[in-house]
C-alpha cells in the first residue's frame, strides 16, 4: 500500500461568517486605503456548539471530548479535521496507541482518523492532564457535515470480531456550523503562540472591469514573541460553495504581531462579478505533508502487515463471495 506525494491544507486554524459587503469603488495599490465605504452589519447566525455534546468515557478516569470540526474543499478531496481532547485523570500515563477514531459520513462511508503533524507525536496522555490532538480524514466528494459521526473504539481481543469495541460516538447536530458566530473571535494557535483571531470587515471593489473582495482579519497575539507570517493559506468561499484563493494586501506583506498587540490585515482575491456576497466565509488552513491521499488497494495474493497495539498481524484476502 502506497501514499500518493499530495499534500492538502487539512488543519481548520478559523472559520467565521462575514456580513454582505457593499463597498464599491476604484481599488489599486493605493486607493484602497482612501475608500470611505464600509461593509453593512452582517445578519445574526446561528452557530451549533460541540459542548452539548458531553463526553465519552474511555475507561475509568479517563474522557475524551470532541473540541472541534473543520472542513475544506480540495480538488484531491474534501478534508474533514476534528480535535479530541482526551482527560487522564488516574495515577498513570494512559497509551493512546489503544484507542482509535472513525468518522461515519452523511453516505455511510467508514474512515478511520490519522493525526495530523502537529499531533503524531503525542502518543500517551499523562497523569492528571489533559490533552487535545487533532485527526484528519479526506471524505472524497461529501460536503455535508450534517449527521456526521466520530466513533472512539478501543482494542479488544476477546469479544468482537475484528477486535474493536466501540466505546462511544459524537453526533454532529443537524444545525451544525464550523463557522464561528458573527462579532465573535475565536482563540487558536498560531507558530505556538496563543492568538485570537476575529473577522473584522468584508468590502467589494471595482477596477477595469473586474470586482475584487477585501477582507479584513484582526490578531491578537497573547503570547511572549513576535507573531510573524504564518503561512496559512486563505480561502473565501460563498454561500454557494464556490472557494477563491486569498492572497496578502500589499500593505499587509510580511506582517509582524507584537506581543499583546492587536493588528488587522487584509487579504484580496478576484471574484466574478455576478456573485453573491451573503454570509461568504473566511477560512484558514495549513498545509500538512501528512495529509496525503492513500492508495488502500493491496494486490492479488499479498500478505499486508497490520500494526495492532504493537502487535504485527499478516493479513491476506483468501477468497470473496458474492
Amino acid at each position: 500500500m502506497h501514499a500518493r506525494r499530495t499534500k492538502a491544507a487539512v488543519i481548520m486554524l478559523s472559520a467565521a461568517v462575514l456580513s454582505q459587503a457593499t463597498a464599491y469603488g476604484a481599488y489599486g495599490a493605493y486607493a484602497a486605503s482612501t475608500t470611505t465605504s464600509s461593509a453593512k452589519t452582517a445578519t445574526t447566525t446561528t452557530v451549533s456548539t460541540l459542548d452539548k455534546l458531553g463526553s465519552i468515557a474511555l475507561k475509568s478516569s479517563f474522557s475524551v471530548k470532541l473540541s472541534d470540526v473543520g472542513f475544506l474543499t480540495q480538488d484531491s478531496g474534501n478534508f474533514l479535521t476534528y480535535t479530541l481532547s482526551y482527560y487522564n485523570g488516574s495515577d498513570s500515563s494512559i497509551n493512546l496507541v489503544d484507542y482509535l477514531s472513525k468518522v461515519t459520513t452523511t453516505g455511510g462511508t467508514v474512515i478511520q482518523g490519522s493525526p495530523v503533524t502537529s499531533s503524531a507525536t503525542i502518543k500517551s496522555i499523562a497523569s492528571k492532564s489533559s490533552q487535545s490532538v487533532t485527526y484528519y480524514v479526506n471524505v472524497g466528494k461529501s460536503t455535508s457535515l450534517n449527521g456526521v459521526t466520530i466513533s472512539l473504539f478501543g482494542w479488544d481481543f476477546s469479544s468482537t470480531s475484528n477486535y474493536q469495541k466501540r466505546l462511544g460516538t459524537f453526533t454532529l447536530p443537524a444545525a451544525f456550523s464550523q463557522a464561528v458566530a458573527r462579532g465573535q473571535s475565536k482563540k487558536i494557535t498560531l507558530n505556538n503562540l496563543p492568538v485570537i483571531t476575529k473577522t473584522e470587515s468584508l468590502q467589494i471593489y471595482k477596477y477595469n472591469g473586474k470586482v475584487y473582495a477585501k477582507v479584513g482579519v484582526s490578531l491578537t497575539n497573547q503570547g511572549s514573541k513576535v507573531l510573524s507570517d504564518t503561512e496559512l493559506k486563505g480561502y473565501l468561499a460563498s454561500a454557494g460553495g464556490s472557494v477563491f484563493e486569498l492572497t496578502l494586501d500589499d500593505a499587509s506583506c510580511n506582517y509582524k504581531v507584537q506581543p499583546q498587540e492587536k493588528k488587522t490585515i487584509y487579504y484580496m482575491t478576484e471574484i466574478p462579478s455576478y456573485m453573491k456576497t451573503d454570509n461568504m466565509t473566511l477560512q484558514f488552513a495549513g498545509e500538512d505533508s501528512a495529509a496525503t491521499t492513500p492508495d488502500l488497494v493491496v494486490a492479488s495474493n499479498v500478505v499486508k502487515k497490520l500494526t495492532i497495539s504493537s502487535n504485527t498481524v499478516e493479513t491476506q484476502l483468501k477468497s470473496a463471495t458474492t
